[in-house]
This record gives structure tokens, sequence and C-alpha cells, in this order.
């Protein structure tokens, strides 16, 4: 349990990830809920890259009401030992909000988005280059050890303000998840936005892979000079440039049947298997069954 100091401003939540755990969807559902109030850009790395610009700098990017619900989701704090020790420093009261999803779907999800940023479209890699590109680094296995990445957001918090839901009830009923989603957060959980049926950053194809990778490297090149990086970033949190593309920009033909076995080994799948032990047993995080039986 963490014993840091509350401020006078604090969010109402915190979504650390999961990562490829549809967090990019739930982040434009909870936008357009009127009820709460969200960053803008969904990723503002404020506890992992940019701490040191301050909480003034960090509520810049919210523009909420007095009466809303307020929060951000960065799949990419649950991550970061250091953004974990921040958040329960400064907002102990706030909400830790997790998207769990099968750790060998999510995995390969990953996967998938990395070669079509490599390539332009997965709709006709081979399992050779799925191999290739899984062997150049760790991220995609670890990303998948939730006990391990979790542990200290447990420690640091109360079991009462982590809140849990599984990207397996989003894919079975995505309406009923959103709903659960928002009355987690004590908003109308009867609210449809427009973006409930939509699907949102899923690994596909580019529409335009030439302009995606020109966009790349521009991106890339402005993020090197301070100047241009706040306009760059100064761009994506008040016109929402990033967001829109990557919305408008791909095209879903569906994914190639690889399986996880197929991929990767036996003593990838034992690392993660062991994972999800420690989770149920130590954490007691409901695991479930599936999973399991997906991967035996």
């Amino acid at each position: 349990m963490n014993s840091g100091k509350k401020s006078d401003w604090q969010p109402d939540f915190i979504g650390v990830g999961a990562e490829r755990c549809a967090t990019t969807w739930c982040w434009y559902c909870l936008n357009e809920h009127p009820e709460i109030c969200v960053t803008h850009p969904k990723e503002v790395h404020y506890f992992d890259r940019n701490y040191d610009k301050g909480e003034k700098w960090y509520r810049l990017h919210f523009s909420c009401d007095n009466n809303q619900i307020m929060g951000e989701i960065n799949p990419l704090y649950m991550y970061s030992p250091v953004a974990a020790r921040r958040i329960a420093h400064d907002y102990p009261d706030t909400n830790i909000l997790l998207i769990l999803r099968n750790p060998f779907e999510r995995t390969m999800d990953r996967l998938f988005l990395d070669l079509q940023n490599v390539i332009g479209g997965i709709d006709n890699i081979t399992l050779a280059q799925a191999k290739q590109l899984a062997k150049t680094k760790d991220d995609y296995l670890e990303r998948s050890l939730y006990f391990k990445y979790l542990s200290p957001y447990f420690d640091y918090f109360d079991r009462e303000n982590i809140i849990i839901l599984y990207y397996d009830d989003l894919k079975s009923d995505h309406r009923n998840f959103l709903s659960n989603l928002y009355r987690s957060l004590g908003a109308d959980p009867y609210f449809i936005p427009p973006s409930a049926d939509k699907a949102i950053n899923i690994a596909g194809n580019y529409r335009w892979p030439l302009l995606f990778f020109s966009l790349q490297k521009v991106s890339r090149t402005a993020k090197k000079y301070s100047v241009t990086n706040r306009l760059l970033e100064w761009v994506n949190r008040n016109l929402g440039i990033r967001e829109w593309f990557f919305r408008v920009a791909t095209v879903n033909k569906g994914k190639p049947d690889f399986k996880f076995m197929e991929v990767f080994c036996e003593a990838d799948r034992d690392l993660i298997l062991q994972d999800l032990e420690n989770l149920a047993q130590i954490l007691k995080v409901r695991v479930p069954v599936s999973w399991i039986n997906d991967i035996a």
C-alpha cells in the first residue's frame, strides 16, 4: 500500500495496460462519453518519459469540466516500475485500470502489428517472416508477463483501487464490456458511444503504405529536435492527427493463421505459463481457463 501524499488535483483513473488489449478503442469510447474526460493525445507519457516537465504540463492535456471523471490510458505504464512508483506517490487514491488478454494471443497480435509496420500489410506474410521478426526483440514475450510487471502496482495500490477487465469479455460481448467499463469508473453504463461498434487500431494492411513509411520517417526526424518535437506534440494533442490517421488508414483483411507454438518455442510458452501461475496464486488475479487450455 502506498503512503504518498494526495495531490490537491488528481485523475480519477489511470489505465496502465496491457498493450494490444483494446486500450485505443477504450480511449475513443471513454473520450466520447459526456461524463468522462481523457487526455489528448491518448498517450502523453507523463509518468515514464515527461515527468520532469511537472504536473502543470501534465494537466494541460486535460480539458475537463469540474464534474467530469478524469483519466488517461497508456499501456506502456504497465512495463515501467518508475511510472508505477510515481503514480502511487503523486496520486495514491487514483484507480488503476487494467485490461488483460490471453498473453499468447496478445504476443501474436503485437507481432502482427510490427509486421504491418515493417512490411505495410500482413495478409501475405510468411511464417518465416514472422519467426524472423520474433527473434529481433524480447518485447513480444516480455510484455505478456503480467505478474512480473503488475506486481509493483499491486504493491503500491489497495486492491479495491485496481479495476481489472478482460479482453475475452470484449470479444464475446463488446457492448456489455463497455457498459462494465463505464460502470467501474462511475459513469452512465448505458451510454452508447459512436465508436462502440468500430474496430480500431487492429493489425491489418495500410491503405497507403508509402504514405505511412514517409510519415514515419518524418516523425522520427522531427522528434530529434526540440522545436519540431514540441510542434509535433502540439499537433497530436490539439488536432489528434495521429489517432485519426491510424483509424482511417488500416484495412482489415484478416490475419494469417499462425499459432504461437509455430513462431515461438516451448521455453517461451513455459515462461508465460509460469507467469500466469504466479499471477493467479500470488496476486490472486483471475486467469481464464481458456488461456491455459488454448496453448496446452
